[in-house]
């Protein structure tokens, strides 16, 4: 008789199920529970359990980082994180892709627009011996304050990082000085990586090499309300290193008081395409480019300003070395850079950037160019002014070129405005030198120390421009240079040319006398904003203007007709 089989299909079957709930049961209950699906809380301290489930039970922010998923946020309570213990100057934060951190949490909130980055300051710190000297919150605020050895990068991202988020965080005291890599991005160091970054401000971080605050490597990081401000570099890039095809894209970022003993004390750029959008670089230092400095780089700036940024010796607010095409500015602002050497404002090197609405004042130079230096540079500028510049000239062969020094170069400059700049060995608007043929259309040089000078075989081509001392068409200097018609010399009633404002004012002889032609084509407005071509004289046609900008004469003195009407 055949024995009956010990288990029923039935049976089987639900002991199957039974072992697979078991193993279901036994899986879950290794996993941290999370009392918010895709939420990790984060303290100084593990809290509670630590399992990272809620405020009560927050673990510590490299627990959290380990098991968080992609989609998941980590909410991080404010305080100071440390990467690492005393000694191991290897210990970084890693970002991971798909999730976001966010500081700025009081540790009470149950909903992340709740949190205050500003006030509940949450910090991620490379001094993990620490022994530091910090401000209250634990940042350290100047690299001067840095002592013993710290991690060498406070953040490190190498593994294609691109869809990781850090918002709400102060980066510090990273002390990136050993052997490459280690030796650059003592903040952040970023390596094929192109995380997102928000409200993150670099401070007191540095880097034997390059990049301070941040480096990137082949990566295109995005920044939105970032500062970088008291970085240094033994090199390049104080705040910013970016280094072969890095384009990162910085949204309302400012760069404040950053330091590069040789390169961009602001940020440094090679063989790579930032793109700036309404950016402060203030009172940055290098020995060239005090603000930026661009190696064969094609950087974008829009609505961005260079403010008291110091050169040691060129280019105190920019210096451009190189690069195809070359920089491309829109809307951009340099007032009072200095040079001890060229170029107060920018210098150009074998480079030929492209320069729309821009205004130079108040920058200096120790030896030529106060605003602009050109050298073996073929620029293009259209709607710029060059106001109260000055080449001071410390040796016999400077002091040249107040507003602009050309040294074998022939910019092309349209509607551009030189007024109350000043060198005293000549050109206190504009200088050429040494086989320089500028092209000049539409161009006012008026109220400077002296105009426009051309040395060693210069003769710039001038048309439809005024020009103070060259006679006009009618009687043309050519000392001035090569007259190509429709050129006046006559007072062009500046406003007020003293004060600074070098706008047309009523019945100025400038007015509806400049080429149409020779406008870029896209470029539609003035330094102002204001159309470009419009009847400033109301005589039926409408003529561009000469300078940078657009008469508005009723625009601007019908209120005060209107106001002093009975």
């Amino acid at each position: 008789m055949n024995a009956k089989p010990r288990y029923s299909t039935t049976g089987i079957a639900l002991l199957l199920i039974g072992l697979s709930l078991a193993i279901t049961l036994t899986l879950t209950a290794s996993q941290p529970a999370r009392a918010n699906p895709g939420i990790l809380y984060a303290a100084p301290m593990a809290q509670g359990s630590g399992d990272c489930s809620s405020w009560d039970n927050a673990c510590t922010l490299q627990t959290a980082l380990a098991n968080a998923e992609s989609g998941d946020e980590i909410w991080v309570k404010m305080g100071v994180y440390y990467p690492g213990a005393a000694g191991n100057r290897t210990a970084t934060f890693t970002l991971k892709n798909g999730v976001a951190l966010y500081g700025g949490f009081a540790g009470t909130e149950n909903n992340r627009n709740e949190r205050n980055w500003q006030t509940n300051v949450t910090v991620l710190s490379g001094d993990i011996d620490r022994n530091d000297l910090t401000a209250p919150n634990g940042v350290v605020t100047t690299t001067a304050h840095i002592s013993g050895a710290n991690s060498y990068h406070v953040i490190s991202n190498t593994n294609v990082i691109s869809t990781a988020v850090l918002d709400g965080f102060v980066v510090t005291a990273g002390q990136a000085n050993g052997l490459v890599p280690d030796n650059s991005g003592g903040g952040m160091f970023n390596s094929s990586s192109s995380p997102t970054l928000t409200d993150i401000t670099f401070i007191g971080n540095s880097a034997q090499y390059d990049g301070g605050g941040m480096y990137n490597y082949s990566s295109s990081p995005r920044l939105t309300n970032v500062t970088f401000t008291s970085n240094t570099a033994m090199q390049n890039g104080g705040g910013m290193s970016n280094i072969k095809q890095s384009s990162p894209t910085l949204m309302n970022t400012t760069l404040i008081n950053n330091t590069a003993v040789q390169s961009g004390g602001g940020m440094y750029n090679w063989s790579s395409s930032p793109m700036l959008t309404g950016t402060e670089f203030v009172s940055n230092t290098a020995a060239a480019g005090g603000g930026m400095y661009n190696n064969g780089s094609n950087p974008v700036l829009t609505n961005t300003m260079f403010i008291s940024n110091t050169a040691t010796v060129h280019g105190g607010g920019m210096y451009n070395f190189g690069g195809t095409p070359g920089p491309s500015l829109i809307n951009v602002t340099f007032r009072s850079n200095s040079a001890t050497g060229d170029g107060g404002g920018m210098l150009n090197d074998h480079s030929a950037p492209t320069l729309t609405n821009i205004a130079f004042y108040n920058n200096t130079a120790g030896y030529n160019g106060g605003g602009v230096v050109n050298s073996y540079s073929n620029s293009a500028l259209t709607n710029v002014i060059f106001s109260g510049n000055k080449a001071i000239g410390t040796l016999d062969y400077t002091g040249l070129g107040g507003g602009m020094f050309n040294y074998q170069s022939s910019p092309t400059l349209v509607n551009v405005t030189f007024g109350n700049n000043a060198a005293p060995r000549g050109g206190g608007g504009l200088y050429n030198w040494e086989h320089s043929n500028p092209t000049l259309t539409n161009v006012i040089i008026w109220h400077n120390s002296t105009d426009i000078g051309n040395g060693s075989s210069s003769n710039p081509t001038i048309s439809y421009s005024d020009i103070q001392g060259c006679g006009g068409s009618s009687s043309w200097n050519t000392n001035c240079g090569t007259d190509s018609s429709g050129n006046i010399d006559a007072d062009p009633l500046f406003v007020n040319a003293t004060a600074g404002n070098l706008h047309l004012g009523p019945g100025s002889p400038c007015i509806d006398k400049g080429d149409n032609n020779a406008i870029p084509a896209g470029i539609t407005t003035d330094l102002d904003g204001n159309p470009r071509i419009v009847d400033g004289n109301d005589d039926g046609s409408a003529d561009v203007d000469m300078g940078a900008y657009e008469a508005r004469i009723w625009r601007v003195f019908l209120p005060l007709v209107l106001r002093n009407t009975p």
